[in-house]
């Protein structure tokens, strides 16, 4: 299978499904804020955010949320640490609704541009070259993942056998779960999820139109 799959633009593929986006966090209730304010900024297209506090110090921070009544933001906390694993699967388990696509993010990413909407079109557009999940490129480095800054231009990647995706920000069919199963809850498991894909026969990749800032 070749690495780089040509980016084009296919007018027929749209994306406009209802996306769960799932974020959990400990503490850095800053960093938390800053990425829920670059989604509100950025996404056009039909979505709600379930936070999960993973056992914070301060309790009080997602509970003002739970009290703010934001019409498509929903809250779950942990009541000690569990793991960032731990903490997504809670969320897998517990659909607020029955929505085909989820994106999992972690609390340090900033999201910007359609992001969203060219990870679902690109995972479309992907899926006969039998890839599940998709991120955008970023300035991480992490998962053995090429280094890209916000103006570069890019196609979309294909993951060799020694990269995986860090979980940042990552699109997939939530059918994905049901096949692989959750994720890994005692650490590494951005790298677990992966191998395990992979004998399942699935591939990850990179959409080279979608870019996130990682703190």
């Amino acid at each position: 299978m070749a690495d780089v799959w040509k980016t084009y633009d296919i007018g027929n593929i749209k994306f406009n499904s209802e996306v769960e986006i799932i974020i959990p966090f400990y503490n850095k209730h800053a960093q938390v804020i800053t990425l829920i304010e670059s989604i509100f900024q950025s996404v056009n297209t039909p979505y709600f955010i379930t936070l999960l506090d993973d056992g914070s110090e301060n309790f009080e921070f997602i509970s003002q949320f739970n009290e703010s009544k934001i019409s498509n933001i929903r809250c779950m906390r942990h009541d000690a640490p569990e793991g960032f694993g731990a903490a997504v699967n809670s969320c897998l388990a517990n659909p607020l609704r029955n929505t085909s696509w989820v994106v999992l993010m972690r609390s340090n990413a900033i999201v910007e541009g359609q992001w969203l909407k060219e990870l679902g079109i690109c995972i479309q557009n992907m899926k006969n070259a039998g890839i599940k999940m998709i991120s955008p490129f970023s300035d991480s480095g992490e998962g053995n993942l090429p280094i890209s800054k916000k103006l570069d231009k890019r196609d979309d990647l294909i993951l060799k056998e020694n990269q995986f995706l860090p979980l940042h920000c990552a699109i997939s069919h939530r059918e994905l779960f049901k096949k692989v199963g959750f994720l890994k809850e005692n650490g590494d498991e951005a790298q677990e999820f992966c191998g395990r894909m992979r004998k399942h026969g699935f591939s990850q990749a990179l959409c080279g139109k979608s870019w996130i800032h990682v703190v």
